[in-house]
């Protein structure tokens, strides 16, 4: 345009309107010509500025977007203006607010330079690199809805300070304060320069930063930036701080911008079937607060390339690979075929985003499924798949993730492929700019953060917060060996090596051809007088046994009974109980014992399927019986005695020796047939590990033994054992046996040394005073059939004079797989194998895993069963080949989860078939018992997980708590503060006993409706006594599923049965009724009605 003569541009702001008001100034027909070559009408629509354009012919369109360009340098420039942050700065958000303004989420670059540094030229620069990127200068806060958001501002300095110190070691000192003096994300600006004056001529310069203000990728430019400033000023050369563009602010405004719908979808589809977090470090680590310490290996140039041409024959990245193997270490260490961790993305897929300084980085999760049968090729291209479909959703903030996928945590393990940098154009300008030495330091949250760096020789760096370095180390090694034993193999995955090494089979010993009761014999041969059985005030001397088994053993040789053969025994508790198992044990034959106190069908059925050929019993029990029976409080049909069968058979103690029926998954008992092998192997090894050292303890002393076990269940045998070794039992009836008080009344009048229970009973046997006196209290308790609380033991140990033996194992192999004293061990573990017996802690492929890793126990050798009776479908299933032994050696798969400790014990942690799912969580609930039992004031525990009506599909915890006379609340409370929060019960019931099955286990289904904690101690706490109180309260009810009376002005949200999910439902409906003024962790920090009215109060 040129200048002089009348004006060619018309510029009218016309004030608040609407753009019908907003008519030309010009007037009339806008299609009408203008006198002018531009003309501009510009007015306030709302909260918009919006302006209409008329250009003459000629003059460029392009005049409008300078116009534009022009308002937002001087918006930049002049004001102060929020914008939205990225997913990763919003989750790097909410964790600072909890942490506070410590030194978490601070990075720091300590630069060491040949000469002396200017600071008033590095303010400069630093000004200059704040202009050009204004996110350098921003500052944090949340929004009237609680969204974090940007605070940018032009203008924003940073001051550069100046400390002259002496030595290196001042300068750690110097690095490590300022990293404790953390940030206020609030007041910006979260940066720190301050120059390090040293001897020699020679500065340092510590860089600091807040990890909400630039990534990884954007470290380079911000440095690079900054020096060449730097430079810059002191050659005098002029700076122009034009902001860069696109600019991270329009980044961070087009992803907020963007549909969630689509990513939320993709990322609930993909993680579908997930069945929980894959934790290393555990739900509820204690995480060191410092600086994590680092490990780093570097590969050989040779290794490296083998996994370059690996990816590359697999046709899929290095990535891939890296990943791929990674989700393999996780599953082998955490005892999961699948696994999920963290990786890294850059964000920077946009046309112009490589030169953006801010944190476009984001975490997504990255889950692995590896089958054994998919070849290393199949695997890692299903791995590169899976990234590639996630890619166009991986903008989705990982919380946003998490709840579309229905967690509320999915990994503690960050996976970093650092493929950013570029190690030369770092080289070039420490070199332009006298820097000597560079040390970078920056660390995440999580518990273990991997960072892998590609390269001629690629290096792995493991960064950790839990555990130890020998930890770490084992870590780091095993993710280097799974590296190299995916890239030197092409078959199938279930073919790798585990990560433990294959188990050399353990020490036989030779347990000869005797049977127990052959060993018996000889016991009664020594002391034939000596009373053996005592029952129903009758006693029956060894001597007496002896003959009269052997009698009854005559009359059921004379009908054929013998090897491979079956006796059914349906016969009360008495006298005639042993008589009858020992004269059947004589014959060779396998007997099966006959529950009474089950209904008749169930014994029908047994008898159906176990088809004895006899059956022993007396006359009261014969009515309900049918086939051959013989009666044995009649006369004995006349018969030879009967000493043993096959005495010189080399093989004889391979024929069965009883079947014992358990409960099927089908609904049909299971007939396990158990050999004679396996009893005199038991019996020689109690004799050496319990019986001995208990014994001499005591003067090796005859012992008395309460027989308390039902004889359909094969953990009866512990106390006939000490028969063989010519001890004293007492057959306590079944009145008796089931009467906790009679019973140690029974115990202590008749000086009983050993008793033999669940550890649920024998809980209720120490209430009951059974250790309370110190001349009277048994030597031994025996414990088996179910995990035993660490109260209990603690009790057994430290009670003078009484050693409690933990004994474990399935009916499938005799009797005990393992076991352990308390003199042996201080914590409740499951103990070590039993003679002749291997055990094996397996992953799903049947690899060994490494010790602390949780696996299925498979057990191997002399005791384990023939399988079950008449079905070979569920035996083949169950008793499977074992890898590790001669050829076709079998090994039973427990169904038991356990783990290996360092000193070889195995600890229990629960059945693989029994874990409930917690808000994404697996829970034992047995692991809840074992908290709740281990408080001095809970007698007996029982946890229970119920379907939770509040989240479909989901559960939660009910604790059943038999307490010493103390407050329910404050044991819970107690108890609560220590579990995490998915473990924590939300339901209780006090109650005076734990109901029992037959066989003395919890029985959850007799347990009374369990309530929360904070509703059954409303009644003695005030009521709402404001307005606000009092919706509150109801909001309370309504969101928790309660009585209006079941809430208190002072109830605790979580005692309550309040969790995340709920707390998202409560903190809606308070929104509805006070607006945006109160948060989740509003709700979390204040807990109860009042403290919540009070701040509604105070902030609507």
């Amino acid at each position: 345009l040129g200048l002089g003569g009348p004006a060619q541009v018309l510029f009218n702001y016309l004030g608040r309107a609407t753009e019908a008001q907003a008519l030309p100034i010009t007037g009339g027909d806008r299609h009408r010509q203008s006198p002018y070559a531009v003309e501009v009408n510009a007015w306030l629509d709302a909260e918009t500025l919006r302006a209409t354009f008329t250009l003459a012919e000629g003059v460029p369109d392009e005049l409008t977007d300078h116009w534009l360009d022009a308002l937002k340098q001087i918006a930049n420039a002049t004001a102060v203006r929020t914008a939205p942050v990225t997913p990763l700065q919003k989750g790097l958000y909410y964790q600072a607010q909890l942490t506070g303004s410590t030194g978490h989420y601070v990075a720091q670059s300590y630069f060491a330079f040949d000469r002396r540094l200017d600071p008033a030229a590095l303010a400069e620069a630093m000004a200059y690199v704040i202009a050009r990127h204004p996110v350098v200068g921003a500052g944090f806060t949340a929004d009237d809805d609680g969204t974090p958001v940007q605070v940018l501002a032009a203008g924003r300095r940073v001051d550069v300070r100046t400390v002259v110190l002496s030595t290196d070691a001042d300068v750690e000192e110097l690095r490590a304060r300022d990293r404790a003096t953390g940030f206020d994300p609030g007041e910006p600006p979260l940066v720190r320069l301050t120059v390090v004056r040293l001897p020699d001529d020679r500065d340092g310069l510590l860089l600091s930063y807040h990890l909400l203000l630039w990534d990884g990728w954007s470290r380079e430019i911000v440095l690079r930036d900054l020096f060449d400033a730097y430079q810059a000023v002191l050659d005098g050369d002029p700076l122009d701080p034009v902001p860069a563009a696109p600019s991270f602010e329009d980044h961070a405004r087009a992803l907020a911008a963007r549909d969630a719908s689509a990513a939320e979808r993709f990322w609930a589809g993909h993680l579908t079937g997930l069945s929980g977090p894959t934790l290393l470090a555990g739900p509820a680590p204690t995480l060191s607060q410092d600086l994590p310490p680092a490990l780093v290996r570097t590969l050989s140039a040779e290794d490296s390339e083998r996994l370059r041409a690996t990816a590359k024959a697999h046709g899929v990245t290095l990535n891939s690979v890296l990943t791929g193997a990674f989700g393999l270490l996780l599953g082998a260490r955490t005892g999961r075929g699948d696994a999920v961790f963290g990786v890294t993305v850059s964000g920077r897929e946009g046309e112009g985003l490589a030169e953006v300084v801010g944190v476009l980085l984001n975490t997504v999760p990255m889950w692995t499924r590896p089958r054994p049968g998919d070849t290393v090729a199949e695997y890692l291209s299903a791995v590169q798949a899976d990234r590639v479909a996630a890619m166009e959703h991986e903008h989705l903030g990982l919380g946003e993730i998490q709840r579309a996928g229905g967690h509320d945590t999915l990994f503690d393990n960050l996976f970093v492929l650092q493929n950013f940098l570029d190690l030369d154009a770092f080289a070039r300008m420490n070199a332009r700019h006298g820097i000597t030495a560079v040390r970078a330091d920056d660390s995440t949250h999580y518990p273990f953060t991997w960072v892998v760096t590609p390269g001629d020789r690629l290096t792995v760096k493991l960064e950790y917060r839990y555990g130890d370095a020998g930890h770490a180390h084992r870590l780091l090694d095993d993710y280097l060996r799974v590296l190299g034993d995916l890239a030197r193999s092409t078959g199938p995955l279930g073919a790798l090596p585990g990560l433990a090494p294959a188990p050399a089979p353990g020490p036989r010993t030779d347990v000869g051809t005797d049977t127990v009761v052959d060993r018996f014999d000889r016991a009664a041969d020594r002391h034939p007088e000596r009373v053996a059985l005592v029952a129903d005030g009758r006693s029956m001397t060894f001597a007496a046994l002896r003959d009269r088994s052997r009698a009854v053993a005559g009359v059921l040789a004379g009908r054929g009974i013998g090897p491979e053969r079956t006796v059914g025994i349906a016969i009360p508790r008495s006298l005639d109980s042993i008589v009858a198992l020992f004269a059947v044990l004589r014959t060779g034959a396998a007997y099966v014992p006959l529950e009474l106190d089950h209904p008749d069908e169930r014994i029908n059925a047994i008898v159906a399927d176990a088809r004895p050929d006899v059956i022993l019993t007396v006359g009261a029990v014969t009515p309900r019986l049918t086939g051959d029976l013989i009666e044995l409080d009649r006369p004995l049909p006349p018969a030879d005695p009967y000493v043993t069968f096959a005495p010189g058979d080399l093989a004889r103690l391979r024929h069965p020796a009883y079947t014992i029926y358990t409960s099927g998954s089908t609904g049909r008992p299971k007939g396990v047939v158990t050999e004679y092998a396996g009893l005199t192997n038991m019996l020689i090894n109690h004799q050496r590990r319990i019986f001995g050292p208990v014994l001499a303890e005591h003067g090796h002393r005859v012992f008395r033994i309460a027989h308390t076990v039902s004889f359909a269940f094969d953990m009866s045998w512990e106390e006939l054992l000490w028969l063989a070794d010519g001890h004293e039992v007492h057959i306590c009836d079944e009145e008796l046996r089931r009467d906790a008080p009679r019973l140690v009344e029974y115990c202590l009048a008749h000086r009983i040394d050993v008793i033999n229970v669940t550890p649920t009973y024998a809980q209720q046997l120490v209430a009951e005073g059974l250790l309370d006196d110190p001349a009277r209290r048994p030597p031994l308790v025996l414990l088996g059939g179910e995990a035993v609380t660490p109260a209990l033991w603690r009790r057994l140990a430290e009670t003078p004079g009484t050693a409690g033996y933990n004994l474990y194992g399935p009916t499938e192999y005799t009797i005990n797989t393992l076991g352990v004293g308390t003199f042996e061990c201080a914590d409740p573990v499951v103990g070590v194998p039993i003679d002749n017996t291997d055990v094996y802690v397996l992953d799903q492929w049947l690899r060994p895993v490494p010790d602390g890793v949780p696996g299925e126990l498979y057990v191997s050798g002399i005791g384990i069963a023939r399988g079950y009776l008449g079905q070979p479908g569920q035996t083949a299933h169950r008793f499977v080949a074992c890898p590790f032994g001669r050829p076709g050696m079998r090994m039973y798969r427990t169904g038991d989860l356990v783990a290996r400790r360092p000193d070889g014990n195995l600890a229990y942690l629960g059945r693989t078939d029994q874990q409930v799912k917690i808000r994404g969580h697996r829970v034992e609930p047995g692991e809840v018992e074992a908290a709740f039992a281990a408080h001095p004031e809970v007698r007996f525990a029982a946890a229970v997980a119920q379907s939770d009506p509040q989240v479909d599909g989901a559960y939660r915890l009910a604790a059943y708590l038999v307490l010493a006379g103390s407050d329910l609340a404050a044991v819970a409370a107690e108890v609560g503060a220590g579990l995490p929060d998915h473990l924590r019960p939300t339901h209780y019931a006090q109650v005076d006993h734990i109901p029992l099955t037959v066989n003395g286990k919890a029985d959850a289904k007799a347990l009374p409706p369990a309530r929360p904690l904070g509703a059954l101690t409303t009644g003695g706490e005030r009521g709402p006594a404001t307005e606000t109180e009092t919706v509150v309260c109801e909001y309370f009810a309504e969101a928790l599923d309660l009585d209006d009376d079941e809430v208190s002005a002072v109830s605790d949200f979580g005692a309550l049965g309040g969790h995340s999910m709920l707390a998202v439902r409560l903190v809606g409906l308070l929104r509805r009724e006070y607006g945006p003024v109160i948060t989740i962790r509003d709700l979390l920090t204040l807990r109860t009605p009042e403290a919540i009215a009070r701040h509604l109060d105070d902030h609507s």
